[in-house]
């Protein structure tokens, strides 16, 4: 499970680090290019979800495509390829801003209770103490019951079972057929 937790961390790293980097090395070539490439990813992944209606599919594309043209507008204008303290806090604020079409789907998502993720993976390593009590009363259930399987099945009682099987037929008798009609008469009278 830590190797889980590790690697989430190491992809929140390597996105802080890929947005720093963009913040203080990227033009406003590179921000236009994120800002396209995230509108037309995030129109075709609602494009292709079926649970969203198509007024909310309209919608949401036209918010992306609006979001897209602001995010454009914005870094066309006030990014300068001079690399200045004033420049670098500019290209931060840039860098944050393509995150929005991102938060605009958190939103939407979040608001109309439709989950389509899959769980974080903090929510998927956490188990409740609720559940984990259920879960522990299922298990020592298990775990009996295999026991009384074992008891049940151990290889003393099949050699038993396996050996008695020729006594235990409906058409002979325990002792193979050798009682005798007067000791059905004498059992009859008791």
């Amino acid at each position: 499970m830590n190797d889980i937790f590790n690697y989430q961390r190491l992809i929140n790293r390597i996105e802080i680090l890929i947005l720093l980097s963009l913040a203080v090395f990227g033009t406003p070539g590179l921000f236009i290019l994120g800002a396209v490439s995230i509108a037309v990813f995030l129109m075709a992944k609602v494009l292709v979800m079926r649970r969203y209606p198509r007024g909310l599919k309209f919608i949401l594309c036209l918010a992306y495509l609006t979001i897209m043209v602001m995010q454009i507008v914005f870094f066309a204008s006030a990014m300068s390829p001079v690399l200045t303290v004033e420049a670098v806090v500019v290209r931060l604020l840039a860098a944050i801003f393509l995150l929005v079409p991102f938060m605009v789907e958190f939103l939407v998502t979040r608001t109309n209770n439709d989950r389509f993720y899959l769980p974080k993976l903090g929510q998927m390593a956490t188990i409740s103490f609720a559940e984990f009590k259920q879960n522990e009363a299922r298990l020592r259930h298990a775990l009996a019951g295999a026991d009384r399987v074992k008891n049940i099945l151990s290889v003393d009682n099949v050699k038993d079972i396996m050996s008695d099987l020729h006594r235990h037929s409906a058409t002979r008798y325990i002792n193979e057929g050798s009682l005798s009609q007067d000791y059905f008469l004498r059992a009859e009278e008791v």
